[in-house]
């Protein structure tokens, strides 16, 4: 994997694919990644009940385009679910690992503002492009999750089962 030209970044992704949202759903996806590497591969994902799956950080990942893969420290990806108790799960996990990955990064725990932050995938193709994608608000839409309330999640974490209490 090349080095990262420059850590700014730690990228909120879901996977786009609703036809995967079965009990197998983050493995399916993690399996295909693991088949295309080249064009196809982030350091995170998180899915199947809160459970997280890591791969080495700030080297360039294949998530979000030519322009803000060279500049991403860490791109979580989040596989679906139809499950609104697994969903609560992995929705905790994802704001859990994207602000503690921003943390150790020395990275600011801010969602889709200027400089340096965690982005979602539709701030870079909006921002940066180079890339078409949207996500992940759809989806969290789906789920009841609005954009405000996903920046404030990002903002002062969760406090859900002792996962974050708002401090890293």
């Amino acid at each position: 994997m090349r080095a990262l030209s420059a850590a700014k970044y730690v990228i909120a992704h879901e996977s786009g694919n609703p036809k995967n949202c079965g009990p197998n759903a983050l493995e399916n996806e993690i399996a295909y990644m693991n088949r295309n590497k080249a064009n196809a591969f982030t350091s995170h994902w998180v899915g199947g009940g809160g459970r997280i799956q890591v791969a080495p950080v700030n080297r360039v990942q294949y998530g979000c385009g030519h322009i803000g893969n060279p500049l991403s420290y860490a791109q979580v990806e989040w596989a679906r679910t139809n499950d609104k108790e697994q969903f609560k799960k992995d929705y905790a996990a994802y704001i859990w690992l994207l602000r503690k990955l921003a943390k150790v990064a020395g990275i600011p725990i801010s969602l889709d503002g200027s400089g340096n932050g965690i982005r979602s995938h539709r701030w870079i193709t909006n921002n940066l492009s180079g890339t078409t994608h949207l996500d992940p608000y759809a989806y969290l839409q789906s789920m009841g999750i609005t954009e405000a309330q996903f920046k404030q999640d990002i903002k002062n974490g969760l406090n859900e089962k002792g996962l974050n209490n708002g401090s890293i």
